[in-house]
């Protein structure tokens, strides 16, 4: 196996906090579910949300295992392979509507269900909002650069 030029300390970190990001939006989850006063909150707008978060909850875990366990060396390694880098792809698209569905939930509750919106779901929400905004920053970056290398191609 190759050696690692970059050291997976920043995946492993990267993977931890998603982990812990994941338990608590799933915690915040159940909260709302074991809220019986506030009927507004128990609809379809919140479906598998709780089982998606907590799936990544297990493929982050087992993957992190994987990792510990197997004989890469290095993440980079194991990413520039085809099938992963397929499977990867696909993962991140669900996670993305999946975050989205999450963000159209917590964004209901704040206009609309204020019975079950606390701070839990408000630092859900703004966490949510800044993801968006760099996310969406990073893409417009990367079209604009894409964009200025294209034209000095040509």
């Amino acid at each position: 196996m190759n050696n690692c030029n970059t050291p997976n300390h920043y995946f492993y970190t990267s993977y931890i906090i998603g982990v812990i990001i994941n338990i608590f939006i799933i915690n915040t989850l159940n909260n709302i579910e074991k809220d019986v006063d506030c009927k507004c909150a128990h609809n379809d707008k919140k479906k598998y949300l709780k089982e998606w978060f907590t799936f990544i909850i297990f493929f982050n875990t087992f993957f992190l295992l994987f990792f510990f366990i197997s004989s890469y060396e290095c993440y980079d390694i194991y990413h520039k392979e085809n099938m992963n880098i397929f499977f990867m792809f696909l993962m991140v698209i669900i996670q993305i509507i999946m975050l989205i569905r999450l963000f159209i939930y917590v964004k209901w509750l704040r206009n609309e269900c204020k019975c079950s919106y606390g701070t839990e779901e408000k630092i859900i929400y703004w966490y949510l909002l800044i993801l968006f905004i760099l996310f969406l920053t990073s893409f417009l970056l990367i079209i604009f650069f894409l964009l200025i290398i294209g034209s000095k191609l040509q």
